[in-house]
């Protein structure tokens, strides 16, 4: 069951950061294009690069967006590391939960999936600066982040939306705690939590949720006292 709440990330930005207008912007994780969908209203000016590995998944998205000039769609999963032979997923067709597997997992139908790093493609593409980072991988989203410790070092980085459980019962999905403890250091504070979804079994227990982390880098101008008052009681 999804709850409601505050309004969307876009929403957000444009009260919280006036004047943010999106480059590049990146989709992992994008299925068959329905948040290239709603990213390209969204983001009016932005480039959106959609990875996605599923084979099935891929085809649709590439018939969905493969003739717009403003999303590029890559067939790879990105990760901590360059992994040659790939990686093994699961492939229920354009399943949005698909997600990486163990070669244990006999039961489940598989795929090999080629892997690179964030920090890897950017480089070979020419891509220096990267304003919003969403990432949706079924329990990989800290791996992919990993992959992109160099542009965050070197603050090149400015959004980054990643899928977390919120509670110690949720095994798919990387705990809330952990990313907390990769971010912080790195200077990326929560900015938002969206899409939140409750426990099946529970209406009084939240299963899962969408956090925007800001990078502290960010410049701009700050907030209205009217919106960070309504955004500490929203």
């Amino acid at each position: 069951m999804k709850s409601g709440g505050r309004g969307s990330f876009a929403d957000d930005l444009r009260l919280g950061v006036p004047g943010a207008d999106f480059q590049t912007v990146f989709d992992v994780g994008a299925n068959v294009g329905q948040t290239a969908d709603l990213f390209s209203k969204a983001f009016p000016n932005a480039h959106i690069w959609s990875f996605e590995p599923a084979r099935e998944a891929f085809r649709l998205l590439e018939t969905r967006h493969g003739s717009s000039p403003r999303v590029s769609c890559v067939n790879s999963a990105l990760g901590a590391t360059e992994i040659p032979n790939g990686l093994l997923m699961s492939d229920y067709m354009e399943s949005t939960c698909n997600q990486v597997v163990s070669a244990e997992a006999s039961d489940t139908p598989l795929q090999r999936v080629a892997v690179t790093t964030g920090d890897r493609y950017c480089a070979d593409n020419g891509i220096v600066h990267i304003d919003f980072l969403k990432i949706d991988t079924e329990g990989y989203d800290l791996e992919v982040i990993k992959g992109f410790e160099g542009l965050i070092g070197d603050n090149k980085i400015d959004f980054i939306q990643v899928e977390v459980g919120m509670n110690p019962n949720n095994n798919r999905h990387v705990n809330i705690k952990e990313f907390l403890y990769y971010m912080e250091p790195r200077k990326f504070y929560m900015f938002g939590v969206y899409d939140q979804w409750r426990e099946k079994s529970s209406n009084l227990t939240m299963r899962r949720a969408n956090i925007v982390f800001a990078g502290l880098h960010i410049s701009g101008p700050r907030p209205s006292k009217q919106w960070r008052r309504a955004s500490a009681v929203g």
